[in-house]
Parts: structure tokens; sequence; C-alpha cells
């Protein structure tokens, strides 16, 4: 039943979307203000000469029955016995001079590949498997915003976290590094670390693959571009409306800085629009240096962006190729080590991370082609480079891009003599890129990496001083990505529903 009141919301990436869902599922009329011409914002999809490049998905955490974040996902028409999955048989694999360890969804199987390469860390791998088994009951809490769980939520809260605690418990807050550091053989090393930044919380990336372990991470079939579709679809049939090439420019505050309220909201093209509400769904960064001042960021947030040594973020410079043909030397993503290593930005390359998509349906290359894509892991110092070369010197810019690109190219096809020849650049892109096209801080797809001097854990959706606005973003809570930005929608309408607009 509708209420009458009105909500804007800036920005239509996942989590606007979300909140724009789950408003609508409240009574409220909204709208949602994109800046660029399609929705999605980090979770989108581009064609180069007829394959399609995905730029999002890698797994699809909590996407059965029995967790939390499945109602969201339910909600938001990305979940359900309509919406077809790939189930994923492994998260990945490392290579090492011709050895390979594959991190397989059948534990069992991962633990016994693993003792037979190192027998001697026989004690180490034994607690990494039940360390992830441990972690595969882990899921968000979505209950209710974690910064709105009081004394009689606890134990439900609890018995969420209970299976990170028993983790935590057993193996301590120890980063990548320490972890590593258990393990003789350096491939098991390797296999631990070459999917995450070394400053990441080891409990972290064991509940990324504890999420694959208990089958609850499958690839959504149609990957990023379908998860839009059908989030756009869900949205628009609640009577929800969505306004594309649409950037907003400046925010109208009335009142005083203690006690204030958004009026209205004026686009680019110089259209005032006004309402009850107001969702802001852009990256923080940009929401308190454009549309609002600074001093109302809530401080624990402020705190993560000053404390940039216990708030490392982490992003990539990426590369995808053509191949004709099937690329079926691997199975998902693959990591190995370069002959050559390569210089780029502020980093010297020595791993290479290649991902296929054949597995995951049709529509992603040519029928009889194949499409593959790497990443090398970038910092915020990378993502200042990229940025200062790109407006000092664009030519220079692509000229660099392609340079990295021919030599991974290269060492590609040494690799895999089979496909010499066959492989082709179709696009590369970079952390600047990011921020160009989404206003991405530092370029980064995801939040501030945990560490242990990272402070708030969960930030609130409200902005103290101001009554009727809220904050929909996958910073505000870690580890960040697809599943933090659909439940902070969902938060952000349930403060929006409990709010006196």
């Amino acid at each position: 039943m509708k209420n009458g009141k009105k909500v804007i919301i800036i920005g239509g990436g996942i989590a606007g979307l979300s909140a724009g869902i789950h408003a609508q599922m409240d009574g409220f009329e909204t709208e949602i203000y994109e800046s660029h011409f399609k929705p999605g914002g980090m979770c989108t999809t581009w064609t180069r000469s007829g394959y399609k490049i995905d730029n999002c998905v890698h797994w699809f955490s909590c996407c059965n029955p029995g967790f939390q974040l499945y109602k969201q996902w339910v909600n938001c028409g990305l979940a359900g016995d309509d919406v077809p999955r790939v189930h994923q048989q492994l998260f990945y694999t490392s290579e090492l001079n011709g050895q390979k360890i594959t991190l397989w969804s059948d534990l069992e199987r991962t633990r016994k590949e693993m003792l037979e390469l190192s027998p001697e860390d026989a004690d180490a791998i034994n607690d990494f498997i039940e360390t992830t088994k441990l972690e595969t009951g882990m899921q968000l809490p979505t209950f209710k915003p974690i910064t709105a769980v009081g004394l009689f939520d606890l134990p439900k809260m609890l018995n969420t976290m209970k299976p990170m605690i028993k983790a935590i418990k057993h193996i301590g807050k120890g980063d990548i590094t320490d972890y590593t550091s258990r393990f003789k053989h350096p491939l098991l090393k390797l296999v631990i670390s070459d999917f995450v930044p070394n400053t990441q919380y080891a409990t972290s990336f064991i509940a990324s693959y504890a999420t694959i372990a208990c089958g609850n991470g499958d690839y959504p079939i149609g990957g990023s571009e379908k998860m839009i579709e059908n989030m756009v679809a869900r949205y628009e049939s609640l009577g929800g409306k969505l306004y594309c090439k649409s950037p907003v420019a400046s925010v109208k505050l009335e009142g005083s800085a203690k006690k204030s309220k958004i009026t209205s909201v004026t686009l680019e093209n110089g259209t005032e629009l006004k309402a009850d509400a107001f969702i802001f769904a852009t990256d923080p960064h940009v929401t308190f240096h454009k549309f609002l001042d600074y001093s109302y960021m809530p401080k624990g947030l402020k705190t993560r962006y000053e404390n940039k040594k216990g708030n490392p973020t982490f992003t990539g410079f990426h590369i995808a190729f053509a191949v004709d043909g099937i690329f079926d030397a691997v199975e998902g993503a693959y990591f190995y080590q370069l002959k050559t290593p390569i210089k780029c930005a502020n980093k010297t390359v020595t791993r290479m991370n290649i991902k296929t998509y054949h597995e995951y349906g049709e529509g992603f290359a040519p029928e009889g082609h194949d499409i593959l894509q790497t990443h090398f892991k970038m910092d915020e110092e990378s993502w200042k480079y990229w940025t200062d070369l790109r407006e000092k010197n664009p030519e220079v810019y692509k000229a660099e891009k392609m340079r990295i690109a021919k030599e991974a190219l290269a060492d590609l096809e040494n690799h895999f003599p089979a496909f010499k020849g066959k492989i082709s650049i179709i696009d590369t892109w970079t952390p600047a890129t990011y921020t160009r096209y989404t206003g991405a801080y530092t370029g980064s797809y995801m939040t501030f990496v945990k560490t242990e001097d990272s402070g708030a854990n969960y930030i609130p959706n409200t902005i103290k001083g101001i009554s009727n606005a809220f904050l929909a973003s996958n910073w505000l809570m870690s580890p960040g990505g697809l599943p933090c930005a659909v439940a902070e929608g969902y938060f952000a309408s349930w403060y929006l529903k409990r709010a006196k607009i």
C-alpha cells in the first residue's frame, strides 16, 4: 500500500536498485537518478568485437534458502527457482613449476591433493580444511541493520556470526602474510595468497572459499548483465522509475547544521526535483565531497578514510582476450607464474590470473570461441599512477595499457603453446577507469580491507544532522561487494520506513 511519500535515490548501482526495490515494497514512491547511460555501477558488462566482458560477478554468496540474505536476493529478483545458476565445482587453481593445487568445492579432495603435494605440511593443511569447514555456515546478518541491533537481537546476531567467531578463535586474526607462514611448500603459500591482498584477514579469505565449498557460491547464468536486467525489471514492476543519463549536480539543504533536511536536488540539466526523503547510493567519497559537506560524514566512516594505513583499498588492472576456439586448458580462475615479470604501474607483477567463461553458458563469446579475462592486483598508489597518467598524457596512458597487455599475451601464449596465434587483445581497463565511470574512491570496487587497525566495521545508514537523508553503499560494511551492496540497500529502506519524514 502506498504511503504518499516520495523518495529520490541518487545512484543506480546494486545498492541503489536494492534500496529502490525495498522502498517500493514498503509503499514509497521512488525515483532513481543514475549518471551513466545504463544502471548497474560496478556490476556491469560491455561488448567488444562480439565478446561480452563481465566486470563483476565471481560467485553469488548466500544464494540458497536458509541464509538471511537470501530473502533480499529474492526480493531483488536475483534468486529463486526461476533464476538459473551454475554450480561451481572449484574456487580456483594455482600453479607453480608445473605443479597445481585446486581449491575444490569438495574439501576432502582439496585436502588429499594438498597432502600428496606436501606431506610435511600436514598439520597446516588439516588446520586449513577444518577452519574452512567451520566457516561454511558463515553468513551476513541481514535481518536488520547491524547498527540497529539491540540487546534482544544479540542472540540472533551472534548465531549468524558463530562460524566466523569459531574460526577466529581457531586461527586468530592474522592476515594472509601471517597465515601463509604456517606452510612450508611454496605452492601452498601461493594458493592462499593468490586471490586477495596480503593485508586481508585470513579468516575473510577462508570464508570466501567456504562459500564455494558449501555450495552457496554459484554463478548466475548471464552474469552481471542478467543480474541488472532482473533488478531493473523487478524495480519497475513495483512502480519504481529509473532515469539514466541524469546526473545530480547539487543538493539543497535547509535548517541548521545540527538539524537540517534536504528539500530538493538539481540535475546537471538544471531540473530541480523535490521529495520527502533522499537516499545516497553513490560512493561515499562522492556523497560527502560533491553533494554534502565532509562534516556530515558518519564518524566511523570518516575514521576509515583518514586512517589509510589501517584501511587500505585495492583495485586492479584488467585485460580481456578473445580466443579463437574454446580455451579448455584450464577451468574457471587459474593463477600461474609469469616467465618474465611485467611492470604495471608501481608493481612488478609475477603471477598471472586468467578466468574463462565458457562453462557459464552461452553469450559470452561467439559460438565456438571463448573469452579470457586477467587481473593484476593494484593498490591506491597504482590508482594514483594511472589517474595522473591518463590526465596528463592520454596517449601515453593508452600506449602503456597496450604494452602491458602485449607482454601478458606473449607470456600467455608461451605458457599455453596450443593456443599460440589464437588469442588476441580486445580491451584493457585500469583503476582510473573505475573512478571515471563510477566515481569509485581510489578505483576500488570493494570497500576498505579489514585489518586490526581498521576501526568501525559497520557504518550507519543515517546521517547525523540531516533527518531525511540515508546512505546505501557496499562501503558501509566489510567485506563489501555484491552481498553487502544488496544488504545496504535494504538497510537504507529499513531506516527510511521508520523515519519521521
